[in-house]
């Protein structure tokens, strides 16, 4: 696995700060809200999908990762890089860092995985589906209003 350690046992990864994010009173920046409210959710965004447990995503080993790094996050997030050399840029720069690529998502039926959708729904997504997000299915990030339009 290019940049991160190929193991199992897999893992299913929630769509980190589009969906759940953590809580810190405040004063604190806006990532810091909490977790969105479901029925704000627009239908078609990704609640969870297939991901790695031992990913070595920012330091997370061990079979503790359960994140899958939203690109719309942070610019440090963003996919740049091409780890399955389609073409299309699926991967943060963290890679050469010895993060595993796609994000911590975890395309393992054939370039492809499951993921977990806000109207209850279950399909297999491409990997080049989901780097292009799909229909915006990684729904709303902090830059882009997210926490404005999910949290309240």
């Amino acid at each position: 696995t290019p940049g991160g350690v190929d193991r199992t046992p897999l893992n299913y990864g929630i769509n980190y700060f589009s969906i759940v994010g953590y809580y810190m009173p405040p004063p604190r920046h806006p990532a810091f809200d909490g977790s969105a409210l479901l029925e704000k959710i627009d239908p078609g965004v990704f609640v969870a999908a297939d991901a790695k447990a031992d990913c070595g995503t920012y330091r997370c080993q061990g079979g503790t990762c359960s994140e899958i790094y939203n690109p719309n996050n942070s610019g440090s997030w963003g996919l740049s890089i091409d780890v399955d050399m389609d073409g299309i840029p699926d991967t943060t720069s963290a890679v050469m860092l010895g993060c595993t690529g796609y994000n911590g998502f975890n395309p393992v039926h054939k370039k492809s995985g499951n993921f977990l959708f806000q109207d209850g729904s279950v399909h297999r997504v491409q990997t080049r589906d989901w780097a292009q997000n799909l229909n915006g299915m990684w729904g709303k990030g902090l830059w882009d209003g997210g926490s404005n339009s999910l949290y309240k």
